[in-house]
């Protein structure tokens, strides 16, 4: 039999009929043309609808974009409190992006307990940074700069952020050249 190719519309209204509840695969392809709006309309809504399937799938990806689309909402609100308790979900599942913005939680005081947790904060950050991702490196690279759930350490600083400048960061390449000319400017003094 001759099949002829579907178009991007009929696909997306198949995947939308035939999500069966364990099929990961077609979950994932309906949210990413949600998110896109690629031939559906952009649909935040049912996104996060199916987002909230995710857990049931074992989809740690998909926790962290649900929690994600959570804290966008009102900090301390119900919906970013359960934003909070997806990315602890994936944090727990070893989703490195998803400490990173858990330690942003912590450092603001917007996480679970509504209390800031710096220490917290920088153990999740150095647990990511060890992994290689950049953002991690970058923020804790920050952390020794400013002694946010560290002790200040210059050297330490210097040695994050190369990796995530290393890493093409840019932000981290500019961290860098503005602790040079401090340290310049500091033994001019």
């Amino acid at each position: 039999m001759f099949a002829f190719p579907l178009s991007s519309r009929a696909l997306s209204r198949r995947l939308t009929r035939t999500l069966h509840p364990t099929s990961a695969l077609a979950h994932r392809g309906l949210l990413s043309r949600y998110e896109s709006g690629q031939h559906l309309e952009l649909n935040n809504d049912l996104a996060t609808v199916n987002y909230q399937k995710a857990p049931d799938f074992g989809s740690v990806d998909g926790m962290y974009n649900l929690a994600m689309q959570f804290l966008g909402q009102e900090a301390g609100g119900f919906a970013h409190q359960f934003g909070v308790r997806y990315l602890e979900k994936a944090v727990d599942l070893n989703h490195y992006p998803a400490r990173v913005a858990l330690a942003g939680c912590m450092f603001t005081g917007t996480g679970r307990k509504g209390r800031k947790d710096p220490d917290r904060a920088a153990q999740l950050l150095t647990d990511a940074a060890v992994q290689g991702v950049a953002a991690a490196q970058y923020q804790l690279g920050q952390c020794f700069v400013y002694g946010l759930g560290v002790t200040a350490d210059h050297d330490a600083a210097q040695r994050w952020l190369g990796k995530a400048d290393a890493q093409g960061l840019e932000l981290a390449g500019n961290a860098l050249r503005w602790i040079a000319e401090f340290s310049a400017a500091d033994e001019t003094m």
